[in-house]
């Protein structure tokens, strides 16, 4: 039976909030509930959005919960090359195309091709879209069930890679996942549309497909999703603790008063005994 490889992957745009902090915990309990293992993974590919000092303080934050990943961190923006092959041999395949439509032209509508039949466009200086087929989607997730979806009547034609030179989440991601050697993926339901994407370029790269559970989101006073744009509080090292207790009751688990107060080491092997192993039925 293969082993679980669980991961976390923060992007260095800020700390550590509570969204972010249950997405953590949840992947940390369901990979260490079945015996596996648990990677971290700094998201900092896109060097623009960088905050100076909020990877080293999401991973003290990660430490000091006593939540102990297994092998180095491993960083994209240490991973160019990887994604440049793969871009590469997209190109070759020809299922890639320089694109030089604009979000405000696009107006938030699935792509339409504009660029697809395009000649003369540079692939060097011009955002690069993947040229999809019109094949449906699918995949069991633990918490929402069965998604699907038809990409191309969906988002249309997506970027892989932006004319300034960045890698898009969604291949950075899947090239991520496969080499590192993940078997499952625990993060907030605002991606789970997203994953159809990751499903559709891990068939087209031969990759193995991973098992999905997309939990349900923190959200703020006014219903919108706690974000780190949107002023969330930042967990600290003091305030660690406290918070860890307010992700296991957002995640169903419900610790007694008696013990709110001991270790997070504590708090930990309590949550892994009450926790119920997130399983998508194939």
């Amino acid at each position: 039976m293969q082993q679980t490889i669980g991961r976390f992957a923060p992007t260095p745009s800020g700390g550590l909030h509570l969204g972010s902090l249950c997405a953590a915990v949840a992947s940390f309990l369901n990979s260490r509930a079945q015996g596996g293992l648990w990677k971290v993974r700094i998201d900092d590919i896109d060097k623009a959005r960088e905050v100076p000092g909020s990877a080293k303080s999401i991973l003290y934050v990660l430490d000091a919960l006593g939540m102990e990943w297994d092998g180095p961190v491993v960083y994209q923006s240490q991973q160019i090359d990887n994604y440049a092959s793969v871009i590469d041999s997209l190109i070759e395949r020809q299922l890639l195309y320089p694109c030089t439509c604009t979000r405000k032209k696009i107006r938030g509508k699935p792509y339409p091709g504009n660029c697809s039949y395009l000649k003369g466009l540079s692939f060097a200086n011009n955002q690069l879209r993947l040229r999809l087929e019109e094949s449906r989607i699918s995949f069991n997730d633990a918490y929402l069930g069965r998604i699907e979806g038809v990409l191309k009547k969906e988002s249309g034609d997506f970027i892989v890679k932006r004319a300034d030179g960045v890698f898009s989440y969604d291949i950075s991601t899947v090239i991520d996942d496969e080499l590192m050697g993940i078997t499952e993926i625990i993060r907030g339901a605002d991606l789970a549309r997203l994953t159809l994407r990751h499903i559709y370029l891990q068939n087209l790269l031969s990759f193995k497909e991973n098992n999905y559970g997309h939990i349900p989101l923190v959200c703020d006073a006014t219903g919108k999703k706690l974000s780190k744009q949107g002023g969330a509080t930042v967990i600290t090292v003091n305030s660690a603790q406290k918070a860890m207790v307010n992700a296991f009751f957002h995640l169903g688990l419900h610790p007694k008063t008696e013990i709110l107060r001991e270790p997070t080491s504590v708090l930990l092997t309590w949550a892994l005994s009450e926790w119920k192993v997130l399983n998508p039925e194939k």
